[in-house]
């Protein structure tokens, strides 16, 4: 190490810098008398000087390469919906449009039920088929309802035609005698007025009537009703 040290001086001393020596390259025995005292033995270690100011920042060096693309990170969070955008320009109306019913057809039951469009799209005619349904248990008697409001009383029927004369009855018994009577005063009889006898059902009530005018007048009878 020591005579790298001796190297640098000679190089100090006699080469071109000619930093604080005093001898040229032809000055020999200065310089030997120089690297005689460099070269004698080192002596203790002196203080350690005052650190210096930090110099000026360089200058900014040039932009490296760009790195390679890294990883795609996490999906972010999804953001706040934006405003409601502006109703758009209303459309042209559409052509109408027609619905028709066609044909209703039963099916047997169990038979999935089907609706067919036999028109357009604009002019819709539906078939269905619709199954029947199948016949159910039978149902418990259900209690008895309780008793309604008697109706309103209905308007009298016609009088119906008068019945057949009934037969007559068989006489009854004869009663006892009453007792004698006095005799009575002569009355003076008129006969009443004479009345044909009845000659059918329809015709005996004329008759009767007819009978009892006579026997009023005649005085047999009382006037009364």
């Amino acid at each position: 190490m020591i005579k790298d040290l001796q190297e640098f001086i000679k190089s100090g001393c006699c080469g071109n810098n000619g930093w604080g020596c005093g001898c040229g390259c032809n000055n020999a025995p200065r310089c030997h008398s120089f690297e005689t005292i460099v070269i004698a033995p080192t002596g203790t270690g002196g203080i350690t000087g005052p650190t210096g100011p930090i110099g000026p920042t360089g200058p900014t060096g040039p932009t490296g390469p760009t790195g390679a693309t890294g990883a795609t990170g996490p999906q972010g969070e999804v953001g706040a919906t934006g405003p409601q955008g502006e109703t758009g320009v209303t459309g042209a109306d559409g052509a109408a449009a027609t619905i028709a019913v066609g044909t209703v057809t039963t099916a047997d039951p169990e038979t999935p039920a089907a609706v067919e469009n036999a028109g357009t799209e604009q002019a819709a005619v539906f078939n269905f088929t619709i199954p029947r349904g199948a016949t159910g248990p039978q149902g418990e008697v259900g209690a008895t309802g309780p008793q309604g409001e008697v109706g309103a009383t209905g308007p009298q029927g016609e009088v119906g035609a008068t019945g057949p004369q009934g037969e007559v009855g068989p006489a009854g018994p004869q009663g006892p005698a009453g007792p004698q009577g006095e005799p009575g005063a002569d009355a003076e009889i008129t006969p009443g007025a004479a009345v044909a006898d009845a000659t059918s059902a329809d015709d005996i009530v004329t008759q009767f009537n007819a009978l009892l005018t006579s026997l009023r007048n005649a005085g047999f009878i009382s006037s009364g009703a």
